[in-house]
């Protein structure tokens, strides 16, 4: 090798750290921006829960949903937000809210969605998460409650098939008696067949996983 090549290599390889280098900033800036959106959402949510502001709540819950959906980044920084506990309160405290309860089982049911290969890991930790704070209780209290609105069952059933990813979700589901819940539930939609095709779906998910 001449001087001259060597002296070219040396500076190819200098332009390709410093590409490597700038993409790394740009990924860590862009990170940093996805935690503080979340960080900014989950105070904002904080903050009409706080003064029971049902239609605030519904709107900033709605906002959040349109935010991760398809979209990895948003649905990773959620996650380091520890969304879930704070849903989770959300289904509790406001469960007197029906929009309430159907914008947080939406939530759920966006967060934990198994739509592609990268989101698949993303999915398992949102779904481990909403089981460890105890999604499965709310989301069979919700669901007794609420039996007779529609858009509720759907949304509790897309929950439910983003929980049972996980067989320990399954089986929490299975012990809070969600599976009689819906069984019970399509005979009242058997006449219904958009609600009645997303029950036998969530069935299908908690008996075959």
């Amino acid at each position: 090798m001449t001087y001259l090549q060597a002296s070219n290599s040396t500076h190819d390889d200098v332009e390709i750290n410093a590409k490597i280098q700038r993409r790394k900033t740009m990924l860590i800036e862009k990170q940093e921006k996805m935690q503080t959106e979340a960080s900014i959402q989950l105070d904002n949510l904080r903050t009409a829960v706080e003064a029971k502001m049902e239609v605030a709540i519904v709107g900033v819950l709605s906002t959040m949903i349109q935010s991760i959906e398809k979209n990895n980044d948003k649905v990773r920084a959620m996650n380091k937000a520890d969304v879930a506990p704070f849903i989770i309160n959300i289904m509790e405290e406001m469960l007197a809210f029906p929009s309430v309860c159907e914008r947080c089982l939406q939530f759920i049911g966006v967060l934990c969605r198994n739509n592609d290969e990268v989101k698949s890991t993303l999915s398992l930790e949102s779904s481990k998460d909403f089981g460890i704070y105890g999604a499965s209780s709310k989301i069979a209290t919700i669901l007794q409650k609420y039996s007779t609105d529609p858009k509720i069952m759907e949304a509790g059933c897309d929950a439910i098939r983003g929980m049972c990813y996980l067989e320990s979700n399954r089986k929490r589901l299975g012990d809070e008696g969600v599976c009689e819940i819906l069984g019970r539930s399509l005979t009242r939609w058997h006449s219904n067949p958009d609600v009645s095709s997303w029950l036998c779906r969530a069935i299908g998910h908690l008996t075959n996983g």
